[in-house]
């Protein structure tokens, strides 16, 4: 199961950043790393108030 859920978000970073690469002009490296670095930044955000929710609610 854990297989198939990474050959899916394989497939939808893949998806993600050849999109911008064909409409924009982008080579695929530099779409692909728009994409991670988005990715990694909103997790990073979310994390931050999720973290930020709890101390709260353990007050």
């Amino acid at each position: 199961m854990l297989v198939v859920a990474g050959l899916l978000f394989g497939v939808l970073v893949y998806l993600l950043s050849s999109w911008p690469a064909e409409h924009a002009p982008l080579f695929y490296c530099s779409s692909f790393l728009v994409v991670v670095a988005t990715m990694l930044l909103s997790t990073g955000v979310g994390c931050f108030y999720l973290s930020s929710q709890v101390v709260r609610r353990t007050d």
